[in-house]
């Protein structure tokens, strides 16, 4: 798994918390780190964007995919 539509308003994508992507995607306002059904337990390697963010979903969901993919 590399990306996924929760919460009704968010799409998660596993970036990687080294990458440069990772810090580029929590700097869009209203980004964070998810923590699935906001239970407080972070999941380091996942950004959660919110839907005020939805022109980039596509983007980091396609650098997500490629990162699963391997490359």
């Amino acid at each position: 798994m590399f990306a996924g539509h929760t919460g009704g308003d968010r799409l998660v994508v596993k970036l990687g918390r080294d990458s440069a992507e990772h810090a580029e995607a929590l700097a869009l306002p209203g980004a964070t780190v998810w923590s699935p059904g906001d239970s407080g337990r972070l999941f380091y390697d996942w950004v959660a964007l919110p839907a005020s963010q939805e022109d980039e979903w596509m983007r980091f969901a396609e650098i997500a995919r490629r990162r699963a993919a391997g490359g």
